[in-house]
This record gives C-alpha cells, sequence and structure tokens, in this order.
C-alpha cells in the first residue's frame, strides 16, 4: 500500500478538555462518533484520534494501567493515533528546555493491509514543524526529501523533510514542514534521544523554534486490524532553569526582533528592520493574541512602569504581560488611535512581584484589522536592598540551578538535591561577592 505521511497527532497536541483519572487501570473505548479523547493521568497527557470523516472510522480501545503503561487494540481503522506525552508553552526551544529523551519498550501486532508506526511526534512553533522520530514501522515506510543520515542510540536514521499543503495542524488548516527521522534497524524498546535527533537536524539545515508538545505512541490505518501494548514509556527532562535579569536604572526598551513569536494562523505578523511590528487579525474571533518571548525573564521589583509605544486605527488592541509560569500578570487596555502614542501601566506593589516571560498583542474586537506596535519600554530605579527574587536569580548565575547538584554540594555545603531557600542565596551571594 502507498499511503502519503500524515498530520495526524493532534490529540494531543491541540490542548482538549481533559479527563483526570483515578490511581486505579481505566479503559476508553472510542468509535467515529467518539472519536477524539484526551486523558490526564498521572502527570501525562494520553491522547486518542480517529478519523471519524473517512469511509472507513474503525473503532477501538484503550487501557490505561495505574503504572502508566498503557494497551489498546482497534479494528478496521482509517486512520488512528494514540499517544502519551507532554505539552510545553512554546516559549522555549530544546536548547533551552535542556536534554530531553524518551525510555520505552512496547509489543504491536497489526493485520497486512494499512499501515503501523511506532513513533515519536510533536510540533515545533515559529517556525511550524511537525517532526517525528519513526522506531519502527510496518506496510509502508514514510518518505519526503531525503536531508541525511544520523547515528543515533546504536541505530542510524534516514532524515527527510516534506511540506503539507493546506493540512491539519495546531493552528488548523494551513502549510507547514515536517522532519522525519526513520530508523533503519527496526525496534520495540530502548533509549530515544530526542535532543540529539533536534541538534543533528538543525546541522541539516533543518531549522527548530519553540516546543510545543512532545508525544510517543503509534499511528495506524488503512483498513487493518490490530493491537499494541507499551509496557514502558518514561520521558526524561532535565530542565534549563530560565534566566532571569533584573533590567539596570532608566528606561529599557525592546523591540520586536529581540523576541521570538509564538504564531497563530489567524495573526499575521511581520517585523521590519527596526523591530517594529506590524500585526493583522484575521477572521471573526474577537480575542486573537499573538506571543512574543522575551529570550530573559525579567524581574520586575525595581521597575516603575511600563510604556507601550503603539496604534491601531481600526480596532483596539491589549498589551498583556505574562509570568514565568504563564499565568497573565497585567493587561495594558483599550490601544487605539490613528497615530502612535504612549500607553502607561504604572507598577503596583504585587505587579513589582511578578517575572515576566512572554508579551501578548491581543484584539479586543471582532473582524480584520491591523495595529503597529513600535516598542515596549520598562522604567526602573536602581535596588537598594536584594529581594527574594534578585536572591534567587543571582543564585541560579552562581550555581545554574535552585536545586543544588553534588558539585555546589562540596563548593557551598549544601546537602545534592536540596532547594535553597532566600537566607541560602543571600549567604552564597555574601560568600562570592561579599554582600552583607
Amino acid at each position: 500500500m502507498k499511503k502519503k505521511f500524515l498530520s495526524l497527532f493532534l490529540a494531543l497536541a491541540v490542548v482538549l478538555p481533559l479527563m483526570t483519572f483515578p490511581v486505579s487501570a481505566q479503559t476508553i473505548k472510542f468509535d467515529k462518533e467518539n472519536n477524539e479523547v484526551s486523558i490526564s493521568f498521572n502527570g501525562y497527557d494520553y491522547g486518542v484520534w480517529l478519523d471519524g470523516s473517512a469511509d472507513i472510522a474503525g473503532s477501538g480501545s484503550i487501557t490505561i494501567g495505574s503504572d502508566d503503561s498503557f494497551s489498546c487494540e482497534w479494528k478496521n481503522s482509517g486512520n488512528i493515533c494514540i499517544n502519551k506525552g507532554k505539552h510545553f508553552d512554546s516559549s522555549r526551544t530544546h536548547s533551552e528546555i535542556g536534554n530531553i529523551s524518551i525510555d520505552y519498550n512496547g509489543s504491536f501486532e497489526v493485520s497486512s493491509d494499512g499501515f503501523f508506526y511506532f513513533t515519536v511526534a510533536g510540533w515545533i512553533v515559529d517556525p511550524m514543524i511537525e517532526f517525528y522520530i519513526i522506531e519502527n514501522w510496518e506496510n509502508y515506510r514514510p518518505e519526503g526529501n531525503l536531508k541525511g543520515q544520523i547515528n543515533v542510540d546504536g541505530g542510524t536514521y534516514d532524515i527527510y523533510e516534506s511540506i503539507r499543503v493546506d493540512a491539519p495542524s495546531i493552528e488548523g488548516i494551513t502549510t507547514f514542514k515536517q522532519y522525519i527521522s526513520v530508523r533503519i534497524e527496526k525496534r520495540t524498546s530502548g533509549t530515544i534521544s530526542v535532543s540529539k535527533h533536534f541538534e543533528e537536524w538543525e546541522k541539516l539545515g533543518m531549522k527548530s523554534g519553540g516546543i510545543h508538545n512532545i508525544c510517543f505512541g503509534f499511528e495506524s490505518g488503512g483498513g487493518n486490524n490490530g493491537k499494541a501494548n507499551i509496557s514502558k514509556i518514561e520521558f526524561n527532562f532535565v530542565e534549563k532553569p530560565i534566566p532571569i535579569i533584573n533590567l539596570p536604572a532608566g528606561d529599557t526598551k525592546y523591540n520586536f526582533n529581540q523576541l521570538r513569536v509564538i504564531p497563530r494562523s489567524d495573526i499575521n505578523t511581520l517585523i521590519n528592520s527596526n523591530g517594529i511590528l506590524n500585526i493583522n487579525y484575521i477572521g471573526t474571533s474577537q480575542y486573537r493574541e499573538a506571543k512574543f518571548v522575551l529570550s530573559e525573564a525579567i524581574n520586575f521589583a525595581n521597575c516603575n512602569s511600563i510604556i507601550a509605544n503603539a496604534f491601531s486605527a481600526e480596532g483596539r488592541i491589549a498589551v498583556r504581560f505574562y509570568d514565568i509560569s504563564g499565568e497573565e500578570a497585567f493587561v495594558i487596555w483599550n490601544i487605539k488611535g490613528s497615530s502612535a502614542k504612549d500607553y502607561t501601566w504604572t507598577l503596583s506593589a504585587a505587579d513589582k512581584t511578578k517575572i515576566i516571560r512572554t508579551i501578548g498583542i491581543m484584539s479586543q474586537e471582532a473582524g480584520n484589522y491591523s495595529a503597529t506596535v513600535n516598542s515596549i519600554t520598562f522604567n526602573c530605579v536602581a535596588s537598594d536592598n536584594f529581594t527574594t527574587a534578585d536572591a534567587l536569580a543571582i543564585l541560579r548565575d552562581v550555581v545554574g540551578s535552585q536545586t543544588i547538584t553534588d558539585v555546589q554540594k562540596m563548593k557551598y555545603g549544601f546537602e545534592a538535591g536540596y532547594k535553597p531557600t532566600t537566607s541560602d542565596a543571600l549567604a552564597v551571594l555574601r560568600m562570592v561577592v561579599g554582600i552583607t
């Protein structure tokens, strides 16, 4: 059978309303009417997607064990995906997240018709990329533009790049690239060094961006029957801390060429050589927001105000600020006018406790219209005293993390794995820079 490689890992990639299960094992059935399910269980998201629009839809079930294992079976499936994984907020690249790997062990049986893949899958934004690391396949081997080969985890992978035109994605129907690693020596267990694939893709000129999600599971279809059992899936994320800075006294201006955009299909963004953002909102929805990620989070402890220089002749916009956990911190509302002017937000005492990572530019009205944002400026004063955030930010710079490792245990006298308090952080500052 000849099958074009499809974009199907959307049940986990698109954040759907989640069902939360107790600790005991659970079984979920799916068919053409109940074809898209997301499940939150033991800190992970499980996704089931069945192509309900296909002439051959099929049916089946998935059983999730209390030990995070899962098994499934299906009949007469058109296209089906079942997977387990993690969502990220799209604000960090793979190198900013840190080392990512997956340990797995599984087995499967499929009929001779149709196709089957054991695969890592996920989405990247800015640029929009769907990626696959295929460990095993039956009846059809994915194809594309061959970019080269890499040796990872004791095996050789062919690397392909392809383009999907007007296809389903995490931002609706759009055109995007796919990055595909296909292991030559098929296997059903082992370690997948996901970060290494990202690194090797980049060496081949395959640009990466912010990570939206990473999952592991299988895709099957073409009218076949089968069953699969995954007795082990362990995701290993050795996450790097997000760098946090204190701004100097005076005005610090950010243009948009200093930020990374998280794209949306209903918003067009254009940043010129001067860093000025022109944004076009498309469609009938009222609240549409493009988000932009700072390379370093900003500690607002010594900041007084934020100034957005912007205008929007046809409809109001808002500038939203999100903290390091992704929660909204504060908003500058009702920016409108035919010429640029400053819109100022004066920070309260509560605002000054925030550490800001992301800026959103959101429409406040429905319909198509455009806006321009020239810059975002932070006004700060010299800090007389070290705050909790100051101490912990400098501690991160000194020891690389808020959690002490074996190396720092010897150097600073903490136990390995210990999470320092503010007093501990200040003690380290005294040792390093003599601050009292």
